[in-house]
């Protein structure tokens, strides 16, 4: 009886070893191999009732959309945990709160790690207009570098996916902020944001380029949604004019409409290890 007794005392004891190491296993497995995005609000999709909120109750700085490019990289993945440190107002080189701001607070946070796999970036817009100054692609190339050896200094083994702006000026630089249901979407030239949006093109895709070797590779979301640009009919358009009833499912004005989330979360999966 005495034997027996130890038997299962012994059997007990293996199973609860084995049981608590099969429920650890999921935990475990869920802290490797994650993807850390940076970037603006474009990746962030912040609601305008969210900011408004904030503004009149106060609140965290960098506020998330429910629906973000996070959230439609874990579902399309099959899961893949997406630490999101996006935030709206983000800056690529202008003083303030900046991409390096935001590896910074992954690294402390430990969530960018030797595990990341994934480091999708979309940045840069927030320097085009909050100065008189012209676009400084010098300094934007040396912000970007300097972002991408602490990403891979704390994480060696990730991918970079240097990502584009998708496209919100057609071919011929029109651009179109008046979009009223029942009335084609009014176009107004805008050379100025075409060039805007190809410097920050170009930006984005020598960066990747300077680093090819190193771990790095771009997504050219620009010329991958032409034709879903402003001025695309009805829900054609993946990016929302300003006055705009006709674009359906959008959170801010000249920002992604949900199909444009969806489409860049479903390129960037595309691009990931």
């Amino acid at each position: 009886m005495k034997k027996f007794s130890r038997i299962l005392t012994a059997v007990v004891a293996t199973a609860t070893t084995a049981a608590t190491m099969f429920a650890a296993a999921p935990a475990a497995q869920a802290a490797m191999g994650n993807t850390v995005l940076f970037g603006d609000s474009y990746f962030a999709n912040t609601s305008i009732a969210q900011l408004i909120d904030t503004r009149l109750n106060g609140g965290p700085q960098c506020i998330k959309g429910e629906y973000r490019v996070a959230t439609e990289i874990t579902a399309l993945s099959g899961g893949t945990r997406v630490d999101d440190y996006s935030c709206n107002g983000t800056q690529l080189y202008l003083p303030g709160y900046t991409l390096e701001s935001e590896i910074d607070q992954a690294i402390a946070d430990g969530k960018l790690n030797a595990s990341t796999l994934n480091v999708p970036i979309m940045i840069g817009a927030n320097d085009t207009y909050r100065t008189p100054a012209p676009i400084d692609n010098v300094a934007a190339a040396l912000s970007y570098d300097r972002a991408f050896d602490k990403i891979k200094k704390a994480a060696p083994a990730a991918r970079v996916i240097f990502t584009s702006y998708p496209s919100i000026t057609n071919d011929r630089a029109g651009l179109c902020a008046i979009r009223i249901n029942g009335l084609p979407p009014t176009e107004l030239p805008f050379p100025i944001v075409q060039e805007a949006e190809r410097q920050l093109f170009e930006q984005s895709r020598t960066a990747a380029e300077r680093h090819a070797g190193a771990g790095a590779v771009f997504l050219d979301l620009r010329n991958q949604t032409k034709g879903h640009d402003t001025c695309a009919p009805g829900g054609e358009a993946w990016v929302a004019g300003v006055l705009d009833n006709q674009t359906p499912q959008y959170n801010l004005t000249m920002h992604m409409a949900h199909p444009g989330v969806r489409n860049a979360a479903q390129q960037i999966v595309s691009k990931m290890q």
